[in-house]
């Protein structure tokens, strides 16, 4: 959530992030794979999909900086705004 945000910040675009309880979708996601499984229709949503936001994705740098004596030069903020920079210039977004 906090990446997605900063990646938003860097491109000067606000973002919103819409909250679902998880249980309602999660059940959501068995009824729809009950219905459109039988009908070999590949579902739009599905539990292994809506567990994969349940996980947390959150990574640190600390073992790297201890370990190998990595310093990043660029903070994670200048590196998303040089990378969305990038990814305009070359046109892969509008």
């Amino acid at each position: 959530k906090d990446l997605v945000r900063m990646i938003g910040e860097s491109m000067g675009i606000q973002v919103k992030i819409i909250h679902f309880p998880f249980w309602p979708l999660y059940l959501l996601a068995c009824l729809v794979e009950m219905v459109c499984v039988p009908l070999k229709i590949p579902p739009p949503l599905f539990r292994r999909r809506v567990e994969w936001f349940k996980q947390n994705r959150g990574f640190s740098i600390s073992k790297a900086k201890k370990e190998l004596g990595y310093n990043p030069k660029v903070d994670i903020r200048e590196g998303l705004k040089k990378t969305g920079d990038w990814y305009l210039q070359n046109g892969y977004l509008q």
